[in-house]
């Protein structure tokens, strides 16, 4: 008998990538499957919920509430990713909200499990250190972004960062940006809606940036240096 879909699954998943298929097969008896449909929140900040998601399709984004209602997207996190594991190793609260932005499927381990696997499976430790501190450099430059940059400033380096990850070059030194609205702009850089209306009239008035609705294009060369 082949392989089980868990067991694929968490095969294709860079956390559990090193270990062997028995392995694999007992960390899938262990998990248990949950879906959520686009806009559900997985987790809440504060909750003291205890287990570890890993993402099997979908995406996800991270999301920092204030007492006033306003909200920060921290991170995203697509297939392969994981998200939770902080509350499994401090004992503490949940830092932040994970919410749903598109229908995702995930599974998911309790805490005795986790802790047991990672005992068992020193590789996932190495692995889960690799990723954290990943996240945390993309952390220090969001919040150098937020502290020492205007609006203007963090709207141009966030399209920059869009065009890297998924921007398609239409011509030398123009790059086409997946339609994007101002409002998904504003949740990403801590910012209204019109201030980032505002920023994008500035740097177009610049020849910085094309937008068409919600369609952008870049002068990758000139905003770098904006």
């Amino acid at each position: 008998m082949g392989p089980s879909l868990k067991e694929n699954a968490l095969n294709q998943i860079p956390l559990f990538s090193s270990l062997e298929p028995e392995q694999l097969k007992h960390i899938a008896e262990l998990c248990k499957r949950k879906t959520f449909a686009k806009d559900d929140y997985i987790l809440y900040q504060g909750d003291l919920q205890k287990e570890l998601y890993i993402i099997l399709s979908g995406r996800v984004s991270v999301v920092l509430s204030s007492e006033e209602g306003r909200e920060i997207v921290l991170d995203e996190f697509g297939e392969g990713g994981f998200f939770g594991e902080l509350s499994l190793l401090d004992e503490k609260p949940r830092s932040a909200s994970v919410k749903a932005i598109s229908d995702v499927r995930t599974i998911v381990l309790e805490k005795k499990d986790f802790i047991r696997i990672v005992k068992a499976n020193p590789d996932i430790s190495i692995n889960i250190l690799a990723i954290m501190g990943e996240r945390l450099r993309k952390a220090d430059d969001k919040v150098s972004t937020l502290a020492f940059m205007d609006v203007c400033g963090r709207v141009a380096k966030f399209i920059l960062n869009l065009a890297e990850d998924n921007g398609e070059k239409i011509e030398e030194g123009k790059i086409s940006i997946k339609p994007v609205t101002h409002q998904f702009i504003a949740d990403q850089i801590g910012a209204s809606r019109e201030s980032v209306t505002k920023a994008l009239k500035t740097l177009a008035k610049q020849g910085l940036v094309e937008t068409n609705g919600r369609a952008l294009s870049i002068d990758s060369g000139q905003l770098e240096i904006f």
